[in-house]
């Protein structure tokens, strides 16, 4: 699925709000799904990026709408949808999310040509409080946002609610919506709140406090609030009990509140400490007796879902929205009578007092709502929109082209992967790559198209292996699917040339150009291009001209080993780098960081497990020579190429995993894939598809020049320190858990061949 999500909140205060939350959670949730939608993010300035994670920017393909110089509602949101339909129709996207239409500070586009289109409501509030919101003189302003809401309700084909409650206001005050609405709760950021491990009966802190996350919104109840705990007996049964008020309060509502505060004997037990960063929001939560929220009106409520995840009894107002949240679990109050809320808190109080808060309870509670359970929901309903229905109990006769076992090829290992797969679903005929004692040739392919219904090509750098593959112009008419390892194809693309007499592409410009012009000239039109990382999208969607259409993406499946670590036998420490010896890979820097880890009195043997390039003759000698150097060299041990079995030995044996690169070609890694599939914790550099993994699974290296120095002291923290390893193992374990396997993909080729040129 190729997806586009509307990044117009960067640009607005509302980034920094919950509706901001929703909107970087809802990105974040998309990006760190293995097996979620190549997504694209139009943004209005590129600067707005920088707000975002790294490892976010590195999982989506940015798209600058540069608005023009309009002025009207009317005429903005048919400019924006203009610019936004030139893009989708340019890049094949086939579904468009807003995560916030009703803002009146974006633009809100109509009719786009996708497949399905969605967007996320927060709430109607300014409909249900229009007089809050639309005081006399904004008329103007209110039957805009009337208006607003009825092109969201027509021109989306979903419109994903925060809340039931919000998703039956919606079907109530626009009965004649078009979309499909349905109620999709949301949740708070993921290891933001968490619980104290000990907290204080109530009566033994020294300073005890009930928390009110605010605001002046007249629905947010401030009023409400302080002249309920100023009438609760609780201040006169438990000492130094205050009230801490967080977020902006207005001067007029500041005043109110001062004059109540007044005439109180309680003059000092309120606080308005006003907007505080999110570190100190958490240790408010967790602080604090019970948090108090008295809303009169809500679309949903974080700020319950943020205290119950730190295991803080809340005080709620018995609206429906917090009855979803916490059903009939939870305490509430009418919140239009600051007499029950004066109750609520003796109540709560008294049950309270000498007794350990149920700190479980609330945080079971908050566990029921997940962003990964929220975008699973968004992405089902989307998916199904726009599944095509295939052809029941087709067989299709296909063939795949790629290097396959005896060769030493990860190419060669995922292609056979993939065999048995595709032959459950086709019949399949395989062929190599390159010429091979016994085996079909590309030759040999072309000349039976006719009895095909679709061919996959395998494509990698490596010009034994795949210089049968550049020219695919005998393919033309036949649905095909190039699958693309590597997208920097220099090497194969300057070998082929030298071999047919052409000049060979030196500079960085001329390496594109002969990219580019490969695809054009030697890759059928129609031909599907499938990439396994946004990190390859991005540079082909950069080369490929008008075929940006053509491109699809789908991740690397996960590695089927059940290898698990075996009990420890030995003293030293055990790190391993996995996969074919080359420059590229960083081993003679991966030699002075050892050097390194070794001289810091750290007992710690490395293992170079692969097969050395010896076509690079400079980078032998360069090797040899510094492993001749080092001074722990005899903890260093070579194994040479190793079959899967010894392969898997290893990796149970590891306790740390290095694989990095100096440059990178847009390729995944195999092998790091079969590593985090075993649970390992692995330092990885921070470039490439290495990037875009979630900073959880992996811990990311810059490979500049600082790079050994802080590889040594990674390493011996990790090495040193057990709960942090494991950690990194068991995030690892489950993120390669989510990805989809070879049988999956083998459902992506089939789909994309259908979807090829002459198919």
């Amino acid at each position: 699925m190729k997806l586009l999500l509307d990044g117009q909140t960067l640009s607005t205060e509302e980034f920094e709000r919950g509706i901001g939350q929703v909107f970087l959670n809802t990105l974040a949730e998309l990006c760190r799904r293995p097996d979620g939608p190549l997504v694209f993010l139009a943004v209005r300035r590129e600067a707005d990026l920088e707000k975002l994670p790294g490892w976010v920017q590195a999982n989506i393909i940015p798209l600058h709408i540069r608005m023009p110089d309009v002025s009207g509602a009317a005429e903005r949101d048919a400019a924006y949808t203009a610019l936004l339909a030139e893009k989708i129709e340019a890049y094949g996207v086939e579904v468009y999310l807003n995560p916030n239409p009703l803002m009146m500070n974006v633009d809100c586009p109509l009719d786009l040509p996708v497949k399905a289109s969605a967007a996320i409501v927060h709430d109607l509030i300014p409909m249900d409080h229009a007089e809050s919101y639309f005081p006399v003189g904004q008329e103007e302003a209110r039957q805009a946002f009337e208006v607003r809401v009825a092109n969201v309700m027509s021109a989306f084909s979903h419109v994903f609610c925060v809340s039931e409650f919000t998703a039956d206001r919606v079907r109530e005050l626009v009965p004649e919506a078009k979309a499909h609405v349905s109620g999709i709760p949301i949740a708070c950021r993921p290891n933001a709140f968490w619980p104290l491990s000990y907290k204080p009966p109530l009566g033994r802190s020294r300073a005890p406090f009930v928390l009110m996350v605010g605001g002046d919104d007249e629905r947010k109840n401030v009023y409400g609030a302080v002249s309920g705990f100023l009438a609760s007996k609780a201040l006169r049964e438990v000492d130094n009990l205050s009230l801490v008020i967080t977020g902006h309060i207005s001067a007029p509502l500041k005043q109110r509140l001062d004059e109540l505060i007044e005439a109180s004997e309680f003059k000092s037990s309120v606080r308005f400490v006003g907007t505080v960063r999110p570190a100190e929001l958490t240790q408010l939560y967790q602080s604090a007796i019970c948090t108090l929220m008295p809303s009169k009106s809500e679309g949903f409520g974080l700020p319950v879902l943020e205290a119950l995840s730190c295991g803080t009894p809340v005080l709620l107002s018995d609206i429906p929205p917090f009855r979803e949240i916490g059903g009939d679990g939870l305490n509430y109050f009418d919140p239009s009578d600051s007499g029950t809320i004066a109750d609520a808190l003796d109540k709560f109080v008294q049950r309270q007092k000498g007794r350990n808060p149920n700190i479980s309870k609330y945080v079971k509670i908050a566990s029921q709502f997940s962003w990964e359970k929220t975008v699973s929901a968004y992405l089902d309903t989307l998916s199904a929109a726009i599944m095509s229905d295939a052809e029941p109990g087709v067989r299709p006769r296909l063939a795949m082209v790629s290097p396959f076992p005896p060769d030493k090829s990860g190419i060669a290992d995922f292609a056979n992967a993939l065999v048995e797969p595709l032959k459950s679903k086709a019949e399949l005929k395989c062929a190599m790559a390159h010429p091979a004692s016994g085996e079909p040739l590309v030759s040999d392919v072309q000349s039976q198209l006719s009895q095909l219904d679709g061919v996959i090509v395998q494509i990698g750098n490596n010009h034994h292996f795949h210089s049968d593959c550049v020219d695919l112009t005998g393919f033309a008419g036949t649905p095909l699917l190039l699958v693309l390892h590597d997208l920097e194809l220099h090497e194969l693309l300057a070998a082929y040339d030298e071999a047919e007499g052409r000049d060979v592409a030196r500079t960085e410009m001329q390496k594109s150009a002969r990219i580019r012009q490969w695809l054009v000239e030697s890759v059928p039109a129609g031909a599907k291009l499938l990439v396994h990382n946004v990190t390859s999208a991005k540079k082909l969607f950069e080369v490929c001209g008008d075929r940006k259409a053509d491109l699809m993406l789908a991740p690397h499946p996960r590695h089927s080993s059940k290898v698990r670590p075996g009990k420890k036998k030995r003293s030293a420490f055990r790190i391993a780098v996995l996969g074919n010896v080359t420059a590229d890979k960083d081993i003679l820097r991966c030699l002075d960081g050892f050097e390194a880890v070794s001289h810091a009195g750290l007992d710690a043997e490395l293992v170079i497990v692969g097969q050395m390039n010896t076509d690079d003759e400079a980078f032998v000698r360069q090797f040899e020579n510094a492993l001749a150097e080092m001074e722990f060299a005899k903890r260093v041990t070579l194994t040479g190429f190793v079959e899967d079995k010894e392969l898997d030995q290893h990796l149970a044996s590891a306790d740390l995993i290095w694989n990095f690169r100096s440059v990178t070609r847009g390729e995944t890694s195999g092998v790091l894939m079969r590593a985090l599939a075993c649970g390992r914790a692995c330092l990885v550099s921070d470039i490439g598809w290495f990037a875009e993994i979630p900073d959880t699974v992996v811990e990311k290296l810059s490979p500049d020049g600082s790079f050994v120095s802080i590889l040594a002291e990674r390493t011996i923290f990790y090495l040193t320190n057990g709960p942090a390893r494991r950690y990194l193992e068991g995030e690892a374990r489950n993120w390669s858990a989510a990805h989809p396997d070879f049988n999956d993909l083998s459902d992506v080729y089939l789909s994309a061949l259908t979807r090829s040129g002459g198919g």
